[in-house]
């Protein structure tokens, strides 16, 4: 499990620097960002269809799809998409003005504290006092990225 997740990892960290040093000499910001999601929905398109193609039509069923999806869920998941989109738009925007390896491992960084955060107090986790050094040394490489 951990191999797939730590070369996942390795072509994530590679994004800023593509972005920066190829991507944004040619194009714009927000037009990256509107040619990133037109690519997206053909992919995902073309993985609809191949599934459907399966003649597994228990895939894509409409009616269980309008049974699991009431108005608050689609109201939360359309703030989740606008503040992804704002997200995503403020990281490709920071490749232009700093180095790309700082804004990569300053994501990378800050996933891991806010996600040790959330886990701790909003879905009651519990943490070694080795998860806790590794926090607080991730809080101290911050530091040390930033100056």
């Amino acid at each position: 499990m951990y191999i797939p997740l730590f070369f996942a990892s390795l072509v994530l960290g590679s994004f800023g620097f593509f972005e920066k040093y190829y991507f944004f000499k040619k194009i714009e910001t927000i037009d990256f960002i509107i040619l990133r999601i037109i690519i997206q929905l053909f992919l995902i398109f073309i993985i609809i269809s191949i599934l459907k193609l399966s003649n597994n039509n228990d895939i894509f069923n409409l009616n269980k799809l309008k049974k699991k999806i009431n108005k608050k869920y689609l109201c939360l998941f359309i703030i989740y998409c606008f503040c992804h989109l704002l997200i995503l738009y403020t990281i490709l925007t920071s490749f232009k003005k700093k180095p790309a390896y700082k804004v990569s491992q300053l994501i990378q960084i800050s996933i891991i504290i806010s996600t040790s955060l959330l886990g701790y107090f909003v879905f009651k986790e519990k943490y070694t006092k080795y998860n806790i050094l590794g926090i607080f040394l991730a809080l101290i490489s911050l530091c040390l990225i930033l100056c």
